[in-house]
């Protein structure tokens, strides 16, 4: 059944895919990374192995180390080698990693007309530190898969800018009369941003919570303490206007009962840690 079902999946992802993006096909992540996720995926995994492996590659090396000794992780001593950043960061927060390093270089990243690449990982970076700060108040075991579904939760905007029928008009749309975005994709094509990443999460069998969190983080149900992470954060938008602030402080407030001035000062603080994680990926 389960088979079936996931089987089903995958057709549905191909499907909406070709639909939202003609001939274009997604490309497959540098074998470095592949080869680390499957090793990843074994429950018995030798992490220094996994590290050993990342090792192969000087600019997968380098991004990792640039991330292990960001302020995001604050290590208490300089940390020098893939195998090391990899027993130091743990199985999950390096898989989410690899994750988002294989899309970062999987995605067209050509500035086509209201999309700039990079103010989209700028914001992108500000809502994955905010998130994993979130979650290290509420719940820490939730932090790197917070922190990788709200870095991902747009990923579908470059390639639709790239690829998309018709695409730059409807940012532009929504740019101009300022409308929600994803009111503006409905209207023309019958889907959204999200669903497109849905779609290219499964197609690259990215685990079901990933896949749900970015199809999903326009949802605002359900609501209370049960809200994602990565839904909560994902009003933070590249201009910083104040009622976009007010906004997701008011989500977060309302969701799991942090202090207002609390959001404000992991608000202030994520912006100045973003730049760290925008210069890994962007």
């Amino acid at each position: 059944m389960l088979k079936s079902l996931r089987k089903k999946r995958e057709v549905d992802a191909g499907a909406g895919l070709r639909e939202a993006l003609g001939d274009y096909s997604l490309p497959t992540f540098p074998d470095v990374i592949a080869s680390a996720m499957a090793l990843l995926a074994s429950p018995d995994v030798n992490l220094g192995e996994v590290g050993d492996t990342l090792s192969r590659d000087p600019g997968i090396t380098a991004r990792l180390l640039r991330i292990a000794n960001s302020t995001m992780f604050a290590p208490r001593r300089p940390i020098t080698s893939a195998r090391h950043a990899v027993t130091m960061l743990g199985r999950n927060e390096v898989e989410g990693l690899l994750i988002s390093m294989g899309v970062q270089q999987s995605l067209p990243m050509q500035a086509v007309g209201r999309f700039d690449p990079r103010d989209f990982w700028l914001v992108s970076s500000r809502r994955a530190v905010m998130a994993a700060s979130i979650a290290g108040i509420i719940d820490p075991s939730a932090r790197a898969e917070s922190f990788t579904a709200a870095l991902l939760q747009d990923m579908a905007l470059p390639v639709l800018a790239a690829n998309g029928d018709g695409y730059s008009e409807v940012l532009e749309q929504a740019h101009a009369s300022e409308r929600d975005l994803v009111t503006v994709e409905n209207e023309r094509y019958g889907w959204h941003h999200g669903v497109v990443g849905g779609w290219m999460c499964a197609r690259w069998e990215f685990p079901e919570s990933l896949a749900n969190a970015v199809t999903g983080h326009h949802d605002l149900e359900p609501q209370g303490p049960d809200l994602p992470i990565a839904t909560a954060v994902s009003f933070i938008s590249p201009s910083g206007e104040d009622a976009q602030v007010e906004r997701t402080v008011d989500v977060i407030h309302a969701a799991y009962g942090i202090p207002s001035d609390e959001i404000i000062s992991l608000l202030e603080t994520s912006a100045v840690e973003a730049g760290e994680v925008a210069a890994t990926f962007g």
